[in-house]
């Protein structure tokens, strides 16, 4: 029995890399994408899939596509895999390669792209105070531990 792997594609279904291996066209089919050589995860020769759905988008971008896919390993480095082969057997909901708040993290990478200038000016504005808060604490913090350090 073939084990179980994820894929990320552009949102047309293609890898990203080359934009040529068309895995939204196999999926549900049976078929299985053409053979290749074999190689090493990260060079050609070899198709590649995860083991965790959220780390299949590492090299792409959103928004993406996300397909489950089984074959047989013949290479692998951390949870990358490389096969010779792989087949699609179904598509999963593609905000689970953004981890596990992926749903959240599609919604406000969405709406991050619909900021008014005036959003965008009030969240500068808001991260700039909350830099200014954050280091007059740390200093406080480092001051107090200094102080408690010399009384000792």
């Amino acid at each position: 029995m073939m084990e179980t792997y994820f894929k990320a594609t552009r949102p047309d279904g293609t890898d990203f890399r080359t934009g040529t291996v068309d895995y939204a066209a196999i999926l549900g089919t049976g078929q299985t994408l053409p053979e290749l050589p074999g190689g090493n995860v990260c060079g050609p020769g070899v198709y590649h899939a995860s083991t965790d759905a959220a780390e299949t988008l590492i090299g792409g971008s959103w928004p993406c596509r996300l397909f489950e896919v089984e074959g047989t390993e013949v290479a692998s480095e951390g949870t990358k895999r490389g096969f010779k082969t792989l087949r699609v057997t179904r598509e999963l909901d593609a905000h689970d390669v953004l981890g596990p708040n992926g749903r959240e993290v599609a919604a406000l990478i969405e709406r991050a792209g619909r900021l008014t200038d005036d959003e965008a000016e009030r969240l500068s504005a808001a991260q700039r105070a909350a830099q200014v808060a954050a280091r007059s604490t740390a200093r406080r913090a480092a001051r107090s531990t200094a102080r408690s350090a010399a009384q000792v």
